[in-house]
């Protein structure tokens, strides 16, 4: 596991040691007297490469290894989905020991200063009064009762055997527990702490493996200056409530468009992310291995300056330090997420590897990150803009200086209500003279409302996709009658002429609250326009006998067929069926005939049955066009 370090080099730079015959160590020598580094000149930190972490704080400096090379196991390929062996912890029982040599300046000799490190034997009891040991104790007793939950181990009956087993198995929690207390690390032989020793003397450390006989060198760090913190913040801090930025989503991820399924997901993140500000920082490149973070938060006018003169708070907002993948109170955890990916502003974060140090996904950056989910707390306002400073925390609990210096919109934000207003519910529409008069019960906490329309064939179903739908204009607005809101929609095309320009037109609506968080669509409804003109009026002719001579059709009247009369109906393409009236010499008007119109046809033919009535009478006939809409 790469951590952090150096690789010393130019003039003066040591070779790579060649094995050591541990049986010629002398004792431990003394420290000597070296030159101080003058404490006005301020060093800078130079980025190495090793796999040896390191810290320090008042007259101590803690040595650090971790890793499959460090309990003398191969290193896993990154071909390779698991590794041919499973890894173990360096100082386990299996593991070599290791001898950590020192020297002073960079032209010094290593001098052994410790050998034969593994896990310490401390008697239970030393640990029981620490802190640290009451924090493990909990974690160790929650994880066994939770592999078998007929056990109910209690913290105070953990043993060091439970801790080493634990851990024996579970390689990557040793290593988070080791960078969070750095006893944990000495207990599992994971680290050296070398004491007794001056502020601002300069001292290099190399680490190697005992084999037999031989030490085989696992890494040298850089140049340390004792007292002088090793870690530095991060170089960008980001803070964020936007959804959009928050899920890495380029366009709007909420189009005013009529979707259900559309809705449902927005809420899926909205929801999430209702009442929270992400943070998210990048990894600084130019430190020493950093152990966790904390989170400093404080309130700031529209000027991002700190409001009322209120400076950052005292203490951090995370209740433990930050780890890889987040911490107990708003953290992020692995199965919060698919896969522990999670897309933000800052970029693209593999929770379960937030430095990509055992990372399978190559379209992941390094980076750290915590939800701060304190919006719906009383002491939080809506309105308020909070600004955010990350400090890192080397292995030894020491706190960098605050990052950012300077504000920007990058690391501020306001929490967010993403709460949706309810559904319309009542829904109506209705046909009135050239306009749709659409109205529903008033949603006691919409600012506005989007009134949605779909124009379809008459009787098609209801129109599914999106494209399918307009967004109406709502100007001159909504009418707010108290119990009910209503809308006329003007936007309608003429009443349609005939029965081939019908159509139906499908109607739902949404209200927005004054966050602009938008509600579930209301239920469907639908206007059918339907053909509001009748057919054109037809022509109609009494039809004559048929006889050989060209004098046969002189009159309609005394000639007519003697089997009927006969009647011939000119209609138009809107007509459905004809209905035949007939008056006998001064009499009423009477339905005689129902006649209905075949498909491509323009006239209808009937004959009547009077031709048998004796001697002669005068008659009227009367003839209706009608169309499937009851027009005529």
């Amino acid at each position: 596991m790469l951590l952090w370090a150096c690789s010393p080099s130019g003039q003066g730079a040591s070779e790579t040691p060649m094995p050591v015959d541990l049986g010629q160590m002398g004792p431990l020598p003394t420290v000597p007297a070296v030159p101080l580094v003058d404490p006005e000149v301020v060093l800078p930190i130079v980025a190495c490469k090793s796999d040896i972490a390191w810290a320090s704080n008042d007259d101590k400096v803690l040595i650090r290894w971790s890793g499959r090379a460090a309990a003398g196991q191969d290193p896993k390929s990154p071909n390779e989905e698991d590794p041919p062996t499973v890894s173990i912890l360096p100082g386990s029982e299996t593991a070599p020991d290791l001898t950590v040599e020192r020297r002073f300046g960079v032209n010094g000799q290593f001098e052994t200063i410790a050998s034969g490190i593994g896990r310490t034997e401390d008697t239970i009891q030393s640990l029981k009064t620490t802190e640290w040991w009451n924090d493990l104790a909990s974690y160790v007793a929650d994880e066994k009762n939770n592999q078998s939950p007929e056990t109910n181990f209690a913290p105070n009956e953990i043993s060091l055997t439970d801790v080493y087993e634990f851990f024996d198995g579970n390689v990557m929690a040793a290593s988070l527990w080791a960078d969070r207390y750095h006893e944990i690390a000495l207990l599992l032989g994971m680290g050296h702490l070398d004491s007794g020793l001056a502020n601002q003397q300069q001292v290099e450390y190399r680490v190697s493996l005992e084999i037999g006989n031989n030490l085989e060198s696992l890494g040298v760090t850089c140049p340390i200056t004792v007292g002088e913190i090793s870690v530095l913040p991060p170089d960008t801090v980001t803070a964020t409530s936007n959804p959009g930025a928050i899920m890495g989503i380029d366009d709007d991820p909420f189009p005013d468009i009529p979707s259900d399924e559309q809705w449902t997901t927005q809420q899926n993140y909205r929801r999430q992310i209702d009442q929270s500000i992400y943070i998210g920082w990048d990894l600084s490149e130019a430190s020493s291995h950093t152990s966790t973070y904390n989170i400093y938060r404080y309130p700031v006018d529209q000027n991002l300056d700190p409001d009322n003169g209120v400076a950052v708070e005292d203490s951090p907002i995370n209740s433990k330090p930050i780890s890889p993948g987040g911490s107990l109170q708003g953290g992020f955890s692995p199965g919060q997420w698919e896969e522990g990916i999670v897309n933000s502003a800052v970029g693209n974060y593999d929770l379960n590897s937030p430095d990509q140090s055992d990372d399978k996904n190559p379209n992941t950056s390094d980076g750290y990150f915590y939800v701060d989910d304190s919006g719906p707390a009383a002491e939080v306002e809506q309105s308020q803009i909070y600004c955010y400073e990350i400090t890192a925390i080397d292995l030894l609990g020491v706190e960098s200086s605050k990052s950012p210096a300077n504000n920007g919109p990058e690391n501020c934000a306001a929490f967010q209500d993403f709460e949706p207003p309810n559904s319309p519910v009542g829904f109506e529409a209705e046909l009135v003279v050239d306009q749709v008069r659409l109205k529903w019960l008033t949603v006691s906490d919409a600012e506005t409302y989007s009134v949605y329309r779909a124009e379809v064939d008459a009787g098609a179903p209801y129109p599914r996709k999106t494209i399918d739908w307009l967004t109406l204009e709502v100007d001159p607005g909504f009418v707010d009658a108290g119990d009910y809101t209503s809308f006329n929609d003007a936007s309608i095309s003429d009443i349609p002429a005939t029965e081939q320009e019908e159509k139906d037109y499908w109607y739902r609506v949404r209200a927005w609250d004054a966050g602009i968080n938008p509600s579930p669509l209301s239920q469907p409804v639908y206007v059918f326009m339907r053909d509001g003109f009748p057919p054109e009026t037809p022509t109609m002719e009494i039809t004559v006998a048929e006889r050989d001579d060209e004098d046969s059709k002189t009159s309609q009247y005394d000639q007519i067929d003697p089997s009927g009369p006969c009647i011939r109906v000119e209609i138009d393409g809107d007509t459905d069926y004809v209905q035949i009236y007939r008056a006998l010499d001064d009499g009423s008007m009477q339905l005689v005939a129902t006649i209905p119109v075949e498909v491509g046809e323009n006239w209808v033919h009937w004959c009547d049955s009077i031709s048998d009535m004796p001697g002669s009478v005068p008659v009227t006939y009367i003839a209706q066009a009608h169309d499937s809409d009851g027009n005529y």
